[in-house]
């Protein structure tokens, strides 16, 4: 994604675990991309809502380590 102030959200095709996300997205504001995991859930009063966690960007000139871990990547 290359537009500021965008969001896409993609279905997590690859999920086999209930611990993973039911959804991957990647926000982005002005030059900066957040990704997030989100996850299908109920409140107490039985309303759908998805809800989720950020993976925070690296601090200004440091890389981001890449995962060893398959199941953390997202799919895109």
């Amino acid at each position: 994604m290359t537009e500021k102030n965008t969001i896409a959200v993609f279905a997590n095709t690859n999920k086999k675990k209930d611990n993973q996300p039911d959804y991957n997205a990647v926000v982005t504001i002005d030059d900066t991309n957040y990704k997030f995991a989100l996850w299908k859930n109920k409140s107490q009063k039985g309303l759908s809502y998805l809800g989720g966690t950020e993976s925070k960007p690296p601090p200004d000139g440091e890389k981001q380590q890449p995962s060893n871990n398959e199941e953390d990547e997202f799919p895109f």
